[in-house]
């Protein structure tokens, strides 16, 4: 699976690196960037230590450097090329720059290490129950207390006929954006690689690990965003 996922992230470098338009294929996703920018600048503007899951190009690290320079910045992605082109993106402005090429189910992390956790675009990967409260916990052990945790996902919905309508409003997004072309090749990969879970069951299963404040940012149809902050000792 991580290798499959590898080879998939090498082959679309250009489409994660855009930071002024974001991911082209993800709803709102410059409104979501700014989004995350002003809720880590409000609530942890203090902190210190950022870790960034599913990395891809490093626009998520590049857009809360923006709002918070002092930030040392760790970088997971699967792909060789996205951390490649992380590393030297992020690099030009943040001295401090590590990047682990991996997948957040089989790499280890320090507990209680970071401040600052995001997650774009790469939890909808995780497959059964038991993998995503795992990874969950992972995370929620790996921050320091009082962290925050700003997450942006593809979602889907428990209601089948919402989610069948959803669907088609999303398909219809991306041929009218992207072309017939790209949209069929992003499709077919959703189709293979995403197993999504609804944006309810997953602040239940974060509620359950320990969060605390889980709290929805914004929600278009199949792609949401949310935070939470592990409770302070």
């Amino acid at each position: 699976m991580e290798e499959d996922l590898a080879k998939h992230f090498d082959c679309d470098v250009k489409r994660f690196t855009n930071l002024a338009t974001g991911q082209a294929s993800f709803v709102d996703s410059t409104v979501i960037l700014e989004e995350f920018a002003f809720t880590a600048k409000t609530l942890k503007p203090e902190a210190k230590t950022l870790l960034d899951i599913g990395t891809g190009g490093g626009n998520q690290t590049l857009n809360l450097l923006n709002v918070l320079p002092q930030l040392e910045c760790t970088a997971i992605d699967v792909s060789p090329k996205m951390l490649e082109a992380a590393r030297e993106r992020i690099g030009q402005v943040c001295k401090s720059v590590n990047v682990i090429e991996g997948d957040i189910r089989n790499i280890s992390l320090q507990s209680g290490k970071y401040d600052l956790v995001t997650a774009s675009a790469v939890l909808h990967h995780l497959r059964g129950t038991d993998e995503w409260l795992d990874v969950y916990a992972k995370i929620f052990d790996a921050m320091a207390p009082g962290g925050l945790f700003l997450i942006s996902d593809f979602i889907c919905y428990d209601n089948s006929d919402i989610q069948k309508v959803q669907m088609e409003r999303y398909k219809n997004f991306l041929y009218e954006k992207l072309g017939d072309a790209e949209a069929g090749r992003i499709l077919k990969n959703i189709a293979e690689t995403d197993t999504p879970r609804s944006m309810e069951w997953q602040l239940d299963v974060m509620q359950k690990v320990g969060f605390a404040n889980v709290t929805v940012l914004h929600k278009n149809m199949l792609f949401g965003a949310w935070y939470a902050v592990k409770p302070a000792l």
